[in-house]
């Protein structure tokens, strides 16, 4: 038997609240785009992955310790900053 895929959708699609059709939308769009150059779709898929790399290298830096806030630790002598915090912020 031979799936009619186009009705197995379409009935689907009648099941799904808004915000469901919403995400279909969005997937109909990237297939389309795929389809139609795919050579340049995966070549932007391909600065897209780059690029969540890049981020993720930098990511790693703070997570070894190079973090600015780290380095900033020590670096205001006043004693007081933090004195009586737990008052202020939850009236304790």
């Amino acid at each position: 038997m031979k799936t009619n895929y186009q009705t197995l959708i379409l009935e689907g699609l009648k099941e799904l609240p808004p915000e469901a059709l919403a995400e279909v939308a969005s997937f109909i769009s990237l297939l389309r785009k795929r389809l139609e150059d795919p050579f340049g779709y995966y070549q932007g898929l391909e600065k897209f992955l780059q690029s969540k790399k890049n981020v993720s290298q930098k990511s790693q830096k703070y997570k070894d310790g190079k973090e600015a806030l780290l380095k900033f630790i020590g670096g205001s002598s006043h004693g007081s900053l933090a004195q009586n915090i737990d008052e202020d912020l939850y009236g304790k």
